[in-house]
C-alpha cells in the first residue's frame, strides 16, 4: 500500500510538470490567431479566387512581414505557389465540382499551431442545351497588379478551344490567350470572338503598390547638449506589408542630423525631428526634449581696478558663464570687500585709508569666486596750481592770490584743504598777501600744499623800491 501511494504521487507530480508547458503554450497560441478572406466562396470549374490572410495578435491586426505558407488540402492549386512573403495568393479551382480546403499559416503561427481556414465549393456547370453552340471564358474575372499576366481559355459547347479565337480587350493587350496589365488601376472587360459566337470577362487590375502608412522609433527621446540618439523609420503599402521602396528624407530642430543620427545642440527646450517618404510625402514627428546640463564655469567682473577717493562708491556687477560660454543666471552672488563697505547689490564704498584693496564675489553653489583690485587715494587733489605766478609790487600794494585743484587727469577738482606758508608777508582771511615788514628789492615765495594729497605750489612776488604803480621801474 505505501508503494502505491508512492507512485500514485509521483504520476501525480509527472502529469503537473507535463501540464505546465502545455498550458504555457496554449496561452501563446491564443494570442496569435489567422484569418483568411473569404473563408466562404461557391465558384464554378477552374475559377481564379484571390484569397488575403491576415494575422491577428489579441484580435488586433498585425503589420509586421511574415513568410506565409498555403496549402491546397485536397485539390486545386495556388497561382504564387505555396510558400510567398505576400498576404495574397490566387487559388486555381478544380474542374471537378466538389467541395476543396484550404489552410494558411505563417512562421510565427505555425509553431502555435494556429492556421486559417477557407473553403471552395466548386459548382458543376449548367449543361448547354444540345442545339445550342454557346463560347465562354475561363476565367471569368480576375484580379492582377498592373504589369501582370493573366491566362484565358476559351470554351466552346464545353471544350476548350485552342485555334480560331480571337482576343481582345482594355486596360492592357494580349500576347495569344496571355492577357498582360496595363499601369493604370480599374475594371476592365476582355472579350473572345470565335466566328459569330462572342464571350466576355472582366479584369480588375489593382492599384500598384504604394505607401500607405510610415511609423519613427523613438517617438520621444531625452538627451543632455552633446548626446546622440539614433531614429529609425518603416513603411507598409495599402496591403499592410512592409514597403521596401521607401526613400526617407529627416529635418530636425535644436541639434543637427547626420543621416537619421541625431545629436543634441547646446539649447535646453523640446524640439522636432520629422521624416517624410518622399514617394506619398507622408510625414511622421518625433520629439527630443534637450535638458540642461549647464554649470557655472567662469565669472565676469565689472568695473575691473578701479579707483576712488576716500568716501567714494562705487557700483561693482558680476557675470556668470556656463561651459559653453552662454550666460548662467540665476545665481545669488556674495561680496566681500577690504578697505571699505560692499552691499549685498555690489555697492563699494571706499574707506578713509589710502591703499590697495580686493572686491570679491562669491557663487555658494559651485564655490567659484572672482576678485578685482580697488585703489583708494586720498579725497584731496591731486595738482593744485596757485597764482599770480610772477608779481611785482609796491610795499604798500598787496597780491590776491588764487588756487585751482586737478586730479590725476588734470580735470577740475573740487577744493580741499591747504596750508599757506611764506618767507615774508602774511596773507589775510580773503586771500591778498600783503608786503608788510618785507624789504624792497627782494623776491618773496608763497607756497601753498594740500593737507590730504600733499600736492604744492608756488609764486614768487617781487617788492619794488619806490611807490611807483605796478609795472614801473
Amino acid at each position: 500500500m505505501r508503494m502505491r501511494s508512492i507512485l500514485t504521487a509521483m504520476l501525480g507530480a509527472a502529469a503537473l510538470l507535463a501540464l505546465a508547458p502545455a498550458t504555457e503554450a496554449h496561452a501563446q497560441a491564443a494570442r496569435y490567431t489567422v484569418h483568411v478572406e473569404p473563408d466562404y466562396i461557391e465558384v464554378e470549374p477552374g475559377a481564379q479566387i484571390p484569397f488575403k490572410a491576415v494575422l491577428l495578435r489579441k484580435g488586433e491586426r498585425t503589420y509586421s512581414k511574415h513568410d506565409w505558407q498555403w496549402f491546397a488540402m485536397n485539390g486545386g492549386r495556388f497561382q504564387q505557389g505555396q510558400k510567398t512573403k505576400l498576404a495574397q495568393n490566387i487559388f486555381l479551382a478544380p474542374s471537378k465540382p466538389g467541395t476543396y480546403d484550404i489552410e494558411v499559416t505563417t512562421d510565427r503561427a505555425a509553431r502555435l499551431g494556429q492556421k486559417g481556414k477557407a473553403q471552395i465549393v466548386v459548382k458543376a456547370k449548367a449543361a448547354a442545351p444540345a442545339h445550342e453552340h454557346y463560347l465562354r471564358i475561363v476565367p471569368d474575372a480576375v484580379q492582377i497588379a498592373p504589369g501582370q499576366r493573366a491566362i484565358f481559355q476559351a470554351e466552346f459547347c464545353g471544350c476548350i478551344r485552342r485555334g480560331g479565337v480571337r482576343w481582345g480587350g482594355q486596360g492592357g493587350s494580349f500576347r495569344g490567350a496571355a492577357y498582360y496589365a496595363g499601369n493604370t488601376p480599374g475594371r476592365y472587360e476582355i472579350w473572345a470572338q470565335a466566328k459569330q459566337w462572342r464571350a466576355k470577362a472582366w479584369v480588375e487590375i489593382a492599384a500598384p503598390l504604394h505607401c500607405a502608412r510610415i511609423a519613427i522609433s523613438p517617438e520621444s527621446h531625452t538627451l543632455y547638449p552633446g548626446e546622440s540618439v539614433r531614429f529609425g523609420a518603416q513603411a507598409w503599402d495599402q496591403y499592410g506589408n512592409e514597403f521596401a521602396g521607401a526613400t526617407w528624407a529627416w529635418g530636425a530642430g535644436g541639434g543637427t542630423l547626420r543621416g537619421n543620427l541625431y545629436t543634441a545642440g547646446d539649447t535646453p527646450g523640446r524640439y522636432k525631428v520629422a521624416v517624410r517618404e518622399l514617394s506619398s510625402n507622408a510625414v511622421k514627428v518625433a520629439w527630443v526634449t534637450i535638458k540642461s546640463n549647464a554649470q557655472l564655469a567662469t565669472i565676469g567682473m565689472d568695473p575691473l581696478n578701479a579707483e576712488l577717493k576716500c568716501g567714494e562708491s562705487l557700483q561693482f556687477r558680476a557675470a556668470g558663464f556656463d561651459q559653453w560660454k552662454n550666460p548662467y543666471d540665476n545665481v545669488k552672488w556674495e561680496w566681500g570687500a577690504s578697505g571699505g563697505t560692499i552691499t549685498a547689490g555690489g555697492v563699494y564704498t571706499a574707506g578713509n585709508t589710502p591703499g590697495r584693496y580686493r572686491v570679491t564675489v562669491f557663487d555658494h553653489v559651485s564655490n567659484k569666486a572672482v576678485f578685482t583690485w580697488v585703489t583708494i587715494k586720498p579725497s584731496g587733489a591731486a595738482h593744485i596750481v596757485l597764482g599770480p605766478r610772477i608779481s611785482r609790487i609796491g610795499r604798500h600794494e598787496k597780491v590776491q592770490l588764487t588756487l585751482e585743484f586737478f586730479d590725476e587727469r588734470l580735470n577740475a577738482a573740487a577744493a580741499s584743504s591747504v596750508s599757506f606758508g611764506m618767507d615774508g608777508g602774511w596773507i589775510d582771511a580773503n586771500g591778498w598777501w600783503h608786503p608788510r615788514d618785507c624789504q624792497p628789492g627782494r623776491i618773496y615765495k608763497i607756497w601753498a600744499v594740500d593737507d590730504t594729497t600733499g600736492a604744492r605750489d608756488e609764486v614768487l612776488i617781487y617788492v619794488r623800491r619806490g611807490k611807483r604803480p605796478y609795472g614801473g621801474r
